[in-house]
């Protein structure tokens, strides 16, 4: 029986068939494609071969459906479902596609021929490509061609010495240089070693070069030639290939010779310069010792014989005399620090100090002066001028007294005028400003260039005619420009000259506070009747006495003032120039006594300085110096209206004493000068000491080896052993319980010979001409110290140096107008039970090891042991904060230090403030 066909394997039959010729099809457009490897370039013939591919599948997947589910009537029915007929429409789709690209682009076989115009855009991309890399090569290489060419061109009218070596020594390149260099030609040199060009140098040469294979390298080279040797500034670095492989050295060498040679002139002059130097400085200080030490005589002389009894023109002959010699001293320390400005040694030393007192304190050292010229000697300082600041106090002092001493030597007539004013800055400065007006000669446009230039005054008559140096106003510039100021001047001939000075000082709250006070209104309301016929005294005099609040009424003659009192004004006080024309201020006075209103008026007379003083019986309550200063009128006003509160005038402050020492030493004097040893001794015979004269070191060092000596005053330039080289001997030979207080005494006054004293163990410095009352001062101090050993202590031999230095307390003391001393020893008082209670706490705590609680006891006790003057004292205890934070091993040893310290320092405060300091009011 023949078996019956059903229509859906016919079906299945076909689909086979449509599926393998789709897939022959695909075949044909992809294995072109794949030889040409255009499979991702050539992306239409890839989705034409992708479209073929996925209708083989279709076809494929229907041929084999019948006989993977089965021939039922579900199947049957399911085969003419909508999506066979939509299955069957796209495949139709695909044939009409694939009519339509044979009919336009011909046969498909032969490398798929209808793709052959794709496959031209694609060469065409192709050529495009090349041709852009090939115009990059060629753009490549000209740039490779100019840059050689310019490297070319650079190299061979380089001054420099270039050159390329492989890496077995061998020359590959030289430049033009290179040839002049070495007087070879290039043709001689490519491919030869160092060793023709020198060969004791190739090796060195070498091995520079192998060292430059590791990267940069620069060193100094030298090659011999006809002329000397040539010294070369050479840079060596590696060549490398496109891979990194290093295949060559490159140098590139410079003479230097020339510059070595300039060099070596230029030092030689620095250090002829240098030489110059010191031998200037070495000049400086034999002229310091020379002038001084006959100066010493002279003025040492002059003090002692002040002090016996002479009649009134001897006393006049030795005060020209010595006024002479302070002059002579004045040109000397000018060009000392002259010279020290020079050199760069000149160093300010800042501390607080009382502004107001430091420029009353100038006025007063050329008042004399101005009164020699009957001139008008005017300060004034503004009322917003803060009585303390912060800076070197004696500087801003020199500058003053060279500027007020300039305009009193060039003003023939009229008045010479200081004010002073000072704004305070963001950052707790203080700008001051100072200006000295005059009425004197005046300088022409042409000579303010040549003021501030040393050595120099306006007109070479002046020097002849006024004297000076020419340094003054060069130092008192160079000392403001060191104070962040300056120094500025405007001036009319014949008219006179205001000199502008700036300088930026410190402000310290603390100090501030610290000074003395008055009450604001113990002068407040009080009339005041000023009389006066100079117009700028007048307006400074309104000034000063606005300030203080006081109601003012001024009179230009004294015929103006007997006008205001007969008209029934009435005043409380009344202030009187005493020289007048028609009528001084004595005989004004007696005037104004005959109104009944002012019988009994306090009256103040202006008076010049030098005038002979009134009488017991006088008319006036207190007379004042000119120039007016401020702290001086408010305390003579409130002492003439018994107000009880002014401060203490400066004339009623006690001085300094310079009678017998109340602690009388053994000292030895080591002075080769027979006048200076003669000055000496009887300063010290007059001060009560003991002395033991000898002439040279070697004869104070056997001095000191046999007899125990309180001080040692030792000069410093003697014959067979100087003084530091004695000083030293003494130091290391003679037992420590009876080593002398050694002061130097010498006619040098640079910083150097300071340094180089203290450096030899000499604790103390004095400068001559010596004056009485300075070694008066310094040999007081060693008195009380040496009435105080030191507490004996383990751990280092007892200080040298005074416990207390005296002169702090006694600025102290004058910075608070503490006329009895009352406030000191209050102060000395509160010290010491502070000091009594934190020492030993400072010294549990170090046992202790609580470091910050020593550091902090130690901050506490610091500040106050520097105030009453206690210096080593107060260096142990800012080691202890340093060593607290830094070093907590050494403060063992500092406890021990401190503890035998105090005590010395204990002592002496002790014996200053008396057996009973509880009744001395210190509680």
């Amino acid at each position: 029986m023949v078996p019956v066909i059903m229509w859906w394997q016919l079906e299945s039959v076909a689909n086979a068939v449509v599926s393998v010729a789709y897939l022959f099809i695909a075949f044909l457009i992809a294995v072109p494609l794949y030889r040409l490897q255009q499979v991702r370039s050539n992306k239409l013939g890839t989705a034409t071969a992708l479209i073929f591919f996925s209708c083989s599948v279709g076809h494929g997947l229907h041929a084999v459906d019948p006989f993977l589910t089965g021939n039922d009537g579900m199947n049957v029915m399911m085969m003419g479902t909508w999506w066979n007929a939509l299955w069957h429409s796209f495949t139709a789709g695909v044939a009409v596609y694939y009519l339509t690209l044979r009919k336009f682009y011909g046969r498909l076989l032969n490398k798929a021929p209808m793709f052959d115009d794709l496959q031209e855009k694609q060469r065409l991309a192709d050529l495009e490509k090349l041709e852009a890399e090939v115009l990059a090569r060629a753009e490549a290489e000209a740039d490779r061609d100019y840059y050689a060419t310019l490297m070319s061109s650079i190299s061979s009218n380089s001054q420099s010495v270039i050159y390329v070596k492989d890496l077995d020594g061998r020359y590959v390149m030289v430049n033009e240089a290179f040839e002049a260099t070495f007087g070879v030609q290039r043709a001689d040199v490519l491919g030869q070693t160092d060793e023709v060009l020198d060969p004791h140098l190739a090796p060195i040469w070498r091995a520079a070069d192998v060292r430059a294979r590791d990267g940069r390298y620069r060193l100094e080279e030298y090659t011999e030639h006809d002329d000397g040797p040539h010294y070369w500034d050479s840079v060596k670095f590696p060549v490398s290939d496109a891979n990194g492989e290093v295949y060559a050295t490159c140098g590139v060498s410079l003479d230097i010779t020339e510059s070595k040679r300039t060099n070596a002139a230029l030092a030689e002059a620095r250090d002829a310069a240098l030489a110059a130097a010191e031998a200037k400085s070495n000049f400086l200080a034999t002229m310091s010792h020379e002038i001084r030490t006959p100066m010493n005589a002279v003025i040492g002389m002059t003090d002692l014989l002040l002090d016996t009894p002479l009649d009134e023109q001897q006393q006049d002959f030795l005060t020209t005399v010595r006024s002479s010699g302070d002059a002579l001293l004045a040109v000397i320390d000018d060009i000392l620090d002259f010279s020290k400005i020079e050199s760069g040694e000149l160093r300010l030393v800042s501390g607080p100090f009382r502004l107001r007192q430091e420029i009353e304190n100038a006025l007063d050292l050329v008042a004399a002066a101005a009164k020699a010229k009957e001139l008008d000697l005017v300060c004034y300082v503004d009322e917003t001028c803060p009585d303390s600041a912060v800076g070197d106090a004696s500087r801003l002092r020199q500058i003053l007294i060279n500027l007020l001493s300039n305009a009193v030597k060039f003003t023939p007539t009229g008045d010479v005028l200081l004010t002073v004013s000072a704004v305070p800055s963001e950052d707790d400065r203080l700008n001051v400003t100072i200006k000295v007006s005059d009425t004197g000669i005046g300088i022409s446009a042409d000579g303010i260039d040549k003021l501030f230039t040393s050595f120099s005054q306006v007109d070479t008559s002046f020097t002849r005619s006024y004297g000076g140096t020419g340094l003054g106003l060069a130092i008192s510039r160079r000392l403001a420009q060191a104070m962040d100021g300056d120094i500025t001047v405007e001036s009319t001939p014949e008219e006179g000259s205001t000199f502008t000075v700036t300088v930026v000082l410190g402000t310290d709250p603390a100090t501030a506070d610290a000074l003395p006070m008055t009450e604001p209104d113990e002068l407040t309301g009080k009339s005041v009747l000023v009389v006066d016929d100079n117009a700028t005294n007048l307006r400074i005099l309104d000034l000063q006495l606005t300030a203080l609040q006081m109601v003012v009424t001024t009179a230009a003659s004294p015929a103006d003032a007997l006008t205001a009192v007969a008209q029934g004004q009435t005043f409380d006080i009344a202030l009187l120039d005493k020289n007048m024309p028609k009528m001084n201020g004595i005989e004004l006075a007696s005037a104004l006594r005959t109104v009944p209103s002012f019988a009994t008026t306090p009256m103040i007379l202006l008076s010049s300085v030098g005038d002979r003083p009134l009488p017991a019986d006088s008319a006036f309550a207190a007379v004042i110096t000119k120039p007016v200063k401020a702290m001086g009128l408010k305390a003579a006003l409130s002492e003439s209206l018994d107000t009880g509160n002014g401060p203490p005038r400066p004339d009623q402050q006690r001085r300094l004493p310079v009678g017998p020492s109340d602690h009388p030493l053994r000292i030895l004097l080591a002075e080769d000068n027979l006048v200076n040893q003669r000055v000496a001794q009887l300063m010290l015979h007059k001060l009560g000491h003991s002395v033991d004269i000898v002439a040279n070191g070697r004869q104070a060092v056997e001095a000191v080896t046999d007899t125990t000596y309180d001080v040692v005053l030792m000069d410093i330039q003697m014959p067979q052993l100087d003084g530091l080289a004695a000083t030293r001997q003494i130091r290391s030979g003679v037992p420590l319980e009876r080593q002398p207080h050694i002061i130097a005494m010498t006619a040098s006054a640079l910083l150097e010979d300071q340094r180089a004293c203290s450096a030899a163990g000499m604790e103390s410095y004095l400068t001559k001409p010596v004056r009485a009352a300075e070694l008066k001062l310094m040999l007081d101090r060693v008195g009380v110290t040496m009435r105080h050993p030191p507490a004996p202590a383990t751990v280092a031999p007892p200080s040298r140096l005074p416990a207390v230095d005296l002169d702090v307390l006694e600025h102290l003391r004058s910075d608070l107008d503490d006329a009895d001393g009352s406030a000191v020893r209050q102060l000395i008082g509160t010290y010491l039970v502070s000091a009594e209670t934190l020492v030993p706490d400072l010294t549990a705590a170090i046992t202790a090891g609580d470091t910050a609680g020593a550091a902090s006891l130690a901050h506490a006790l610091a500040s106050a042991t520097a105030l009453v003057g206690a210096k080593p004292l107060a260096g142990l205890l800012q080691q202890t904060q340093v060593a607290a934070r830094s070093k907590p091993d050494d403060l063992p040893s500092l406890a021990d230090r401190i503890t035998a310290e105090c005590a010395r320092v204990l002592d002496v405060l002790r014996e200053l403030n008396g057996p009973e300091p509880e009744e001395a009011g210190l509680n």
